[in-house]
């Protein structure tokens, strides 16, 4: 059960990440560099 709770922990954090990586680009005005390198990082299914 620790496993689990640890996982998701982990996972909640790196969305929290993600989206506050993602908010930096666009108040910054390089969105399209960071979808660009985002994309290329996680391969043609992350985005469909």
């Amino acid at each position: 059960m620790a496993g689990l709770m640890l996982l998701a922990i982990h996972n909640v954090t790196f969305l929290i990440e993600e989206a506050q990586s993602c908010r930096k680009a666009i108040l910054e005005g390089r969105f399209q560099e960071y979808f660009s390198r985002w994309s290329s990082a996680r391969g043609p299914l992350a985005v469909q």
